[in-house]
């Protein structure tokens, strides 16, 4: 996301007779979007989908940049693409790219596995399509395989970056129409036809979120796509658009009464809309959780429209809302809102993990974030942003021309490079060659803390994955024939339909129980049960009992209820509960687990999230997945509850 575009709320072209000017109240509404997304990192309870934080920021971001490629569009009669993108490029990339080579040092010699976690998504964050990449790898945003990557954030920057790349292209070619309809006679007045285009692409992309969006599934598809999340970023350019054809100021006439005083009193209509838009945006982040499926039917397109409004209101010099985002501690937070954004997220990550922290905790994070954040804006950013690199570029260039020179045996004075742009490239190369040794060879040092690898990385897993596909057929072989001959002892009493946390304990679930189907794939959902267990059914298991353990990456709607209803009411299911402490899913899951267990007299709760929590060191860094000890621990309490109900006979006979 680029938050900070001050330069876009400075712009001096004309449009309308109008020159832009710097809006405060734009830095002030930044920092709504950017404590919202932070609160929501931290985990506070207010803040359950801060995440809309973001959509804040899209609705910003389409309307500043759009109105800055208008405005120069009117005022040049064209759009300077290299211009442009040389200014987008300089503004979000040196923070971005300073914020990797920092934490990946930092990374080595404090968190090996946030390192490992780290470094395949640092190229895919650079060249801006983070998102897809996330999805092309089948990352889910809303699957707690442990702590997420550092740079999990960077999929908004990604989107954003390529809607930079794409909408000036869309925006010139209007421009080329709209002078063609001039030379062929035409008015050529208004931006009609990329207003009607613009509204179009908004409406799909609003529709396609709803489409992808399935709350049986993963949802990151709809959540991480560029197509399905830049209807805000549309909405924002449809009020840039309005306003540049004059309806902004059409609109504060009409508000204005004969004697210059606002019509309906005290308070105009759209102080009393912005009041209203902010309260409902407040509600939503407080009340409705980040997974909840009222935020895909709706919840965000409403956000965006509700933003618009916002924006629309601080944009009025005389409104309430320009007074009060345009407040002094609003602005400053709105001015460094990008570098806060950037920040805030890796250093979370390392502190507590993103898990709820306490207060103490909370606040170094906030105070550590924010002074980061403000040492990036004012010694990166907004050098940067004024040109440094471009200067110091041209420096080192004479610098090497007079050295050429010189060795020609031509007389030529020195320029000089001068010590702070000496220093700072020395700085800057060090930096750079310690971050790339650190992201190829880091776990030399990473090791030391953490010795093994974490067992959730992909490669183990799928050799797991492969070992338990091979004994899961031979049982529905043997299942099947025992059904064909019509056997009364079943050798398979248990099937554990399970995630990559049961996975990791397949082994040891194998050695204890010969009498149980663990049927565990790496990033397994919940909605995929009722497939997994028509299959076995159908081939003729007919064990005791169902072990449900998919509790961790996703919600649980009604796969316990599907369950009971397929295997009937005399038949024992036994749920494990989650503990992943890096994701909203398991303390709601639990609460229905609990729920379920309670009202069924033939269910049981494997509480695994009781046992475990209080034991770190049974996991492998990741606090999801088990490591050796944690695995022994794991079946252990599966082995004690399956034997309070089934006694001697809970192992099978060839069972401990």
């Amino acid at each position: 996301m680029q938050y900070q575009d001050t330069p876009e709320t400075r712009t001096i072209h004309a449009a309308n007779g109008q020159s832009r000017r710097y809006i405060p109240a734009v830095d002030g509404l930044r920092a709504l979007g950017v404590l919202t997304v932070l609160f929501y990192h931290l985990r506070l309870p207010f803040a359950k989908s801060g995440l809309l934080g973001v959509t804040v920021f899209f609705v910003l971001s389409g309307y500043l940049v759009t109105r800055l490629l208008l405005s120069e569009a009117d005022a040049t009669g064209t759009i300077n693409l290299k211009e442009f993108l040389r200014r987008r490029g300089r503004r979000i990339m040196p923070v971005m790219i300073l914020m990797i080579l920092v934490m990946s040092i930092v990374y080595t010699f404090t968190d090996g596995f946030l390192l490992n976690k780290m470094r395949p998504d640092v190229v895919p964050s650079i060249l801006i399509f983070n998102n897809w990449w996330q999805l092309l790898q089948n990352v889910s945003y809303f699957e707690a395989q442990g702590a997420p990557s550092p740079l999990t954030h960077y999929w908004s920057l990604a989107i954003e970056g390529q809607f930079y790349l794409i909408w000036p292209f869309i925006i010139l070619l209007f421009v080329k129409l709209r002078r063609a309809s001039r030379v062929h006679g035409g008015d050529g007045r208004g931006w009609t036809a990329l207003t009607v285009a613009t509204a179009v692409m908004a409406v799909v992309s609003a529709v396609l979120l709803v489409v992808y969006f399935d709350p049986t599934a993963d949802s990151s598809r709809a959540y991480y796509g560029t197509d399905s999340r830049c209807f805000s970023l549309l909405a924002g350019a449809l009020l840039a658009m309005w306003e540049t054809d004059g309806g902004m100021q059409r609109m504060a006439g009409r508000s204005i009464s004969e004697n210059g005083e606002p019509r309906g009193g005290r308070f105009s209509g759209l102080d009393i809309a912005g009041g209203i838009s902010l309260l409902v945006i407040i509600l939503i982040i407080w009340l409705v959780r980040g997974s909840s499926p009222l935020l895909y039917r709706g919840g965000q397109q409403l956000v965006t429209v509700l933003t618009m409004i916002l924006l629309y209101a601080a944009l009025q010099e005389d409104s309430l809302w320009n007074r009060f985002w345009s407040w002094k501690p609003f602005v400053a937070i709105g001015k460094i809102s990008y570098s806060v954004y950037i920040w805030h997220y890796p250093v979370i990550d390392l502190i507590s993990g993103v898990r709820r922290a306490s207060f103490g905790t909370t606040m170094l994070e906030i105070a550590i974030s924010f002074g980061l954040a403000a040492a990036g804006y004012f010694l990166v950013e907004t050098p940067c942003r004024r040109g440094a690199l471009g200067r110091m570029a041209a420096d080192i260039r004479a610098w090497i021309s007079m050295r050429k020179a010189r060795n020609e045996g031509y007389d030529v004075e020195d320029p000089g490079i001068g010590a702070k742009n000496a220093a700072t490239i020395i700085v800057a190369a060090v930096l750079i060659l310690a971050s790339v040794f650190c992201l190829l060879f880091g776990d030399a040092f990473a090791k030391e803390r953490y010795p093994e690898p974490p067992v959730g990385h992909r490669s183990e897993m799928q050799i797991r994955e492969h070992e338990q596909k091979v004994r899961n057929e031979q049982a529905l072989k043997e299942a099947a024939e025992q059904a064909a001959a019509a056997e009364e002892q079943q050798q398979y009493d248990y099937l554990l339909i399970g995630d990559s946390v049961a996975l990791t304990a397949a082994k040891e679930l194998n050695a204890r129980f010969p009498n149980m189907i663990v049927d565990a794939v790496n990033s397994r959902m919940s909605y995929e049960t009722a497939g997994i267990l028509d299959s076995y059914l159908q081939s003729g298991w007919n064990g005791k009992a169902v072990i449900f353990a998919l509790s961790t990456n996703g919600p649980i709607t009604d796969e316990l209820e599907m369950i009971r209803k397929k295997i009937g009411p005399d038949k024992q299911i036994f749920i494990i509960n989650a503990r992943a402490p890096y994701d909203e899913f398991p303390d709601r899951n639990n609460k229905i687990i609990k729920t379920f267990v309670d009202s069924d007299p033939n269910a049981y709760l494997i509480d695994w999230y009781s046992a475990s929590n209080p034991h770190e060191n049974w996991f492998d860094g990741d606090g999801t997945h088990m490591n050796q000890e944690g695995n022994v621990h794991y079946v252990d309490l599966i082995d004690q509850v399956l034997t309070s109900v089934y006694g001697e006979n809970a192992h099978g006979e060839s069972g401990e």
